[in-house]
């Protein structure tokens, strides 16, 4: 059953007009015709099986036949904190984000980010915007994922309500630390002692941190970790640490 993201969406007596770039997509691209039947997200809670009653050239009619709801993403929360990579990696680690279960990715400024502060904001929204949707309508997320614009991240780590309900994770490469970088699993079993509703965790960018920023998260009162001894690109990072998170935590169950 195809599924498809519709940001606005104004029902009226179970009827929904399609149009736009959305009209374009599913009855041109993907040929849908009148009397087929599909599902809709984009209200957040909710998905929506409609029948296709009639096609113009510019709009067309569907007819709501059932609502169910959606589960809402299991705590802990987690959220990505990722130092700007280069543009063509970040659809990617966008999309795989959303299919985990990511809550939120908060992009920050680095010692080693593609873009600087300086540099102005050169990101292409829009187009992260449309990867996200996609991604959205491919898992059957109710939830969409937001994407913070990129603030320096001493700022970041003002941002992050240091409670202990909230913890961080912060893996590295060993050099940059003064010192040895911990075991990841100790430090997992650290944090989940404590029952954590919120997960920050930090991925650095192809650079990685400077140990200036690793001295940083230390006086944060965030201890740095590895992930072993292969040196992992940015967008493998993000997938296995979202991974290891969704594991050690059970999101991997349903409700």
């Amino acid at each position: 059953m195809r599924r498809y993201w519709i940001t606005a969406q104004t029902w009226q007596n179970d009827s929904l007009e399609i149009s736009g770039d959305e009209h374009h997509h599913i009855f041109k691209v993907c040929r849908t015709t009148a009397g087929e039947r599909f599902e809709i997200l984009g209200d957040g809670s909710q998905i929506h099986m409609v029948e296709v009653l009639e096609i113009n050239k510019k709009t067309a009619s569907v007819k709501r036949l059932s609502s169910r709801l959606l589960p809402n993403l299991k705590e802990p929360h987690l959220h990505l904190c990722l130092s700007v990579p280069r543009p063509q990696i970040l659809p990617l680690i966008l999309e795989k984000s959303v299919e985990l279960g990511v809550h939120s990715v908060h992009l920050f400024y680095s010692d080693h980010s593609y873009f600087r502060a300086k540099d102005g904001n050169k990101l292409n929204w829009a187009k992260f915007d449309k990867v996200i949707n996609q991604a959205l309508q491919q898992s059957s997320r109710g939830h969409k994922m937001p994407l913070h614009e990129p603030i320096a991240l001493k700022d970041l780590l003002k941002s992050v309500n240091r409670q202990p309900m909230v913890q961080c994770l912060f893996p590295c490469e060993p050099a940059s630390v003064e010192g040895e970088a911990g075991d990841i699993k100790a430090e997992l079993k650290r944090i989940k002692a404590v029952t954590p509703k919120e997960i920050y965790f930090f991925i650095g960018s192809e650079g990685g941190f400077s140990k200036e920023e690793c001295v940083l998260m230390q006086e944060a009162d965030i201890k740095p970790v590895t992930l072993g001894a292969q040196v992992l690109r940015v967008e493998t990072a993000c997938v296995a640490v979202a991974s290891i998170l969704k594991y050690e935590f059970e999101l991997l169950k349903e409700g």
